[in-house]
């Protein structure tokens, strides 16, 4: 499969090959992104140029804490996780650098790839109301949210939590319902 970057509006053409055969199929679609996208991206461009630069995540900050709790928020803040090592602290309810993790300034790369690339179909998002509970993405989302994390998470709570699905796989064997 190949495909070609876009700008706003313009059509990415894909190549793929037919099912049935090894003759390609050309699909162009649209790819339609927001003039407010566009804006939202180049300020978090600029304050990521300011973090490289002064190791000052406030201004990352700043432009997220500006869009409504969305999944364009979410597209943003999985956005500055791989380009920076910035992680949201809740408490303090802003961005703040973890020290154990070296970085990779990767400017060019941020630039060429959008935030809304990285936006999460909502059928894909774990705990929407309307949506049905897919086991295997809750699961997945699960252990890379554990590994992306895993200086914060202590051994204990681990090796609890493992035990606490061991024992709900027996009674699930068992043909028992889990105890609360």
């Amino acid at each position: 499969m190949q495909d070609e970057f876009w700008e706003m509006g313009a059509p990415v053409s894909t190549t793929l090959f037919h099912p049935k055969g090894n003759h390609p199929m050309d699909i162009s679609r649209k790819l339609v992104a927001s003039k407010e996208d566009h804006e939202i991206h180049k300020r978090a461009l600029t304050a990521l140029t300011h973090y490289y630069k002064h190791r000052d995540g406030m201004l990352l900050t700043r432009v997220m804490l500006s869009m409504p709790k969305s999944n364009r928020r979410v597209a943003l803040y999985e956005w500055i996780r791989k380009f920076s090592v910035l992680r949201w602290d809740r408490v303090l309810e802003r961005l703040v650098r973890s020290k154990k993790i070296g970085e990779h300034q990767d400017l060019d790369g941020a630039s060429q790839i959008p935030f809304w690339t990285l936006k999460v179909k909502q059928a894909q998002r774990r705990h929407v109301s309307g949506n049905t509970f897919e086991s295997d993405l809750f699961f997945e989302r699960v252990i890379a949210d554990i590994e992306a994390n895993i200086e914060r998470v202590s051994v204990v709570k681990l090796e609890l939590t493992i035990l606490t699905l061991q024992k709900i796989v027996a009674q699930k064997h068992a043909g028992m319902p889990p105890s609360k």
